[in-house]
């Protein structure tokens, strides 16, 4: 069986590439669908999503999302660094 699944640095490459402002499913449909869900403090009913990564080249990718309308409030493509965007208010 050969699985066809991106490097860590593709993945990382794809993830700098989404826009801001970006919705929910333009995140999922780039990094697929979301492997954990954790509260988050940034706005009432957000949520950070966590995106699975083949190697730990990347670290951990992750999306706060405002799940009530779906808005993307914040990306995170390493989880050593920054915010890669944050959505504008």
């Amino acid at each position: 069986m050969r699985w066809n699944l991106p490097s860590g640095d593709e993945k990382l490459t794809a993830c700098r590439a989404i826009p801001p402002e970006s919705s929910l499913t333009t995140v999922v449909g780039v990094l697929g669908q979301p492997t954990m869900r954790q509260a988050a403090d940034l706005a009432e009913g957000a949520v950070w999503l966590e995106f699975s990564t083949p190697t730990v080249a990347s670290g951990r990718i992750r999306a706060a999302v405002h799940e009530p309308s779906g808005k993307v409030l914040a990306l995170r493509c390493s989880a050593d660094g920054p915010d890669t965007w944050t959505a504008q208010d």
